[in-house]
């Protein structure tokens, strides 16, 4: 995974957790005057939303195991959800766990199948849809306080609650937009100078060839063709592979994303002797027929 990515989940994971906090506070301090229904909305939208980006963020992380990412992407939104509407009563929580629930399983999902050239307009898009909500959540909430309750503090404010998304959201672009001049420098490590190199073609739904040999303890280039007309993920199963990227100079260590119709070119780090699995890890693809054996010997 690149810097660039990493720096934007982690972003987005700030974000969250500042509007998380926020929104929690207020309806704590205000939760005599909310309606069961307007915490209910309360409660599922930061369910939801939580729920899709951290489903979404576990999804990148641990591409290929979709167990884990739908599990960490649902347990994050149902607290998100819990802790939304726990002020107001037992329905604003069920609706905000259930709502967390089905934000995870999406998010986790998408995640799998994002291209990895998607990770950073995607948590950047979520971001401006979950600020936005945020907005509209402050909005709605503060027509719920009697007139004269409405001169709280700062804090509370809907001005400071615009500025304050306007200046996360600014510094979420300047933080993200100076990794790539700190982006990995493994391009010209002797980890990477491959020796050999071999074709594999993907079609639906089989890997070409089947079977594949390559030499222990040497780096191979992988040229990778999809012919197909889906997306497919390769990953070498019960090993920790490494493999780096030609054409964008990265590293990548949770399988190889190829795009419908597109060829890619990946350098595969040395792999100790014996039999590995090489699967699409694509939701269906391996059962449907996505899977190979690499020897190393």
């Amino acid at each position: 995974m690149s810097q660039i990515v990493k720096a934007s989940i982690m972003m987005s994971g700030f974000m969250v957790l500042i509007f998380l906090l926020l929104i929690m506070r207020f309806t704590l301090r205000n939760r005599i005057h909310i309606s069961q229904m307007a915490g209910m909305l309360v409660a599922m939208t930061m369910g939801m939303m939580v729920g899709l980006i951290a489903g979404t963020a576990a999804g990148v992380i641990f591409k290929g195991d979709i167990f884990v990412s739908t599990v960490l992407g649902l347990l994050t939104g149902m607290t998100a959800g819990f802790l939304s509407g726990v002020w107001i009563g037992v329905m604003a929580v069920i609706d905000g766990m259930l709502s967390g629930l089905m934000g995870g399983m999406m998010g986790a999902m998408l995640g799998e199948m994002l291209p990895p050239h998607r990770y950073v307009l995607i948590f950047k898009l979520m971001v401006l849809l979950f600020s936005g909500n945020i907005l509209i959540l402050f909005y709605m909430l503060r027509q719920q306080i009697p007139p004269y309750k409405k001169h709280g503090s700062w804090f509370e404010n809907s001005i400071f609650a615009v500025t304050l998304m306007f200046i996360l959201f600014t510094g979420y672009n300047v933080i993200v937009h100076r990794i790539p001049f700190t982006a990995v420098q493994q391009q010209d490590s002797p980890l990477f100078q491959a020796v050999s190199q071999v074709e594999i073609t993907a079609r639906e739904f089989m890997i070409q060839p089947g079977h594949i040999n390559i030499d222990a303890h040497q780096p191979v280039t992988l040229i990778v063709q999809n012919r197909g007309r889906f997306d497919h993920n390769f990953k070498i199963m019960g090993v920790h592979a490494r493999f780096h990227d030609l054409q964008d100079r990265s590293v990548i260590d949770k399988g190889l994303y190829t795009i419908a119709g597109t060829e890619k070119r990946f350098t595969l780090a040395p792999l100790k002797p014996g039999l590995y699995e090489f699967v699409c890890t694509i939701p269906g693809h391996r059962e449907a027929g996505m899977y190979g054996v690499i020897k190393v010997s």
